[in-house]
C-alpha cells in the first residue's frame, strides 16, 4: 500500500511499499523502495531501492538512494547519494553530504567539508562545519556555556565541576613556544607537568 500525490510522485514505483510521496516529482524514481516519507518539490526524486527515509522540503535528499535518513529543510541532504543513518535539519543542512554515514548536522547550513565525507560527525548550529569524523562541533566560533545562559569563554562552566576521571590524563595547554604541556595531579594533590606532542 502506498499513497502517492502530486504530479510524477512515485512515477517510477515498481514493487516499492508504505512509501508516502507528497509533493511534485516526489519520490519519483523509486522503484522498490519501502517504508519512505516524502515531502516537496522533488524530494527523494533520485530514491531507487532506498528505504525507511524521511525529507521534508523541496529539493530534500534529491540524489537520496540510502537507508534511515531523515532530512528536514529546503535541500537538506540533498547531494547525498548511498550515505545511511544521516540526520540533517536546517536549510541546505548536510548540502555537501555525498557517502557519508551517521552524521548529525542541525541548522541553516550546518555541514561537513565541501569535499570528502564524514561518519559519525556532529555540526550543531547555523554555518557550523565538522571536517573531521567522530567529531562534536558546537556552534560556528560561539562560546559554549554549561549551567549559563551567556557564556563569555570559548566553554564557560557555572555551578559545576570539570572532572577527569583517567589516571595520567588531565588539561593540555600550549606555551608561547609552541610545546603543549599536560597537567595532572599525584595522591598528594601535588600538581605536575608533562611536555607532550600537541593533539
Amino acid at each position: 500500500m502506498n499513497a502517492f500525490l502530486g504530479k510524477d510522485a512515485g512515477y517510477n514505483n515498481s514493487s516499492g511499499s508504505y512509501n508516502s510521496f507528497v509533493g511534485e516529482g516526489s519520490g519519483q524514481g523509486n522503484t522498490t523502495g519501502n517504508s519512505n516519507t516524502m515531502m516537496g518539490l522533488y524530494t527523494g526524486l533520485n530514491l531507487g531501492s532506498g528505504c525507511s527515509n524521511s525529507a521534508f522540503g523541496s529539493q530534500a535528499g534529491l540524489y537520496n538512494h540510502a537507508f534511515y535518513n531523515s532530512f528536514f529543510g529546503n535541500a537538506a541532504g540533498l547531494n547525498t547519494s548511498t550515505g545511511n543513518q544521516n540526520s540533517f535539519f536546517g536549510n541546505s543542512a548536510g548540502y555537501y553530504n555525498t557517502t557519508g554515514f551517521g552524521n548529525t548536522y542541525v541548522g541553516a547550513n550546518a555541514d561537513g567539508p565541501t569535499s570528502g565525507d564524514l561518519y559519525n560527525a556532529t555540526a550543531i548550529g547555523a554555518n557550523t562545519q565538522d571536517t573531521q569524523s567522530n567529531s562534536l562541533i558546537l556552534g560556528n566560533v560561539a562560546n559554549v556555556g554549561i549551567g549559563n545562559t551567556a557564556p563569555n569563554a570559548a566553554l564557560q562552566v557555572t555551578n559545576g565541576d570539570i572532572y577527569v576521571d583517567t589516571i595520567s590524563k588531565g588539561i593540555i595547554l600550549k606555551a608561547d613556544d609552541g610545546t603543549c604541556w599536560r597537567i595532572t595531579v599525584d595522591s598528594t594533590g601535588a600538581m605536575w607537568t608533562e611536555n607532550i606532542a600537541c593533539p
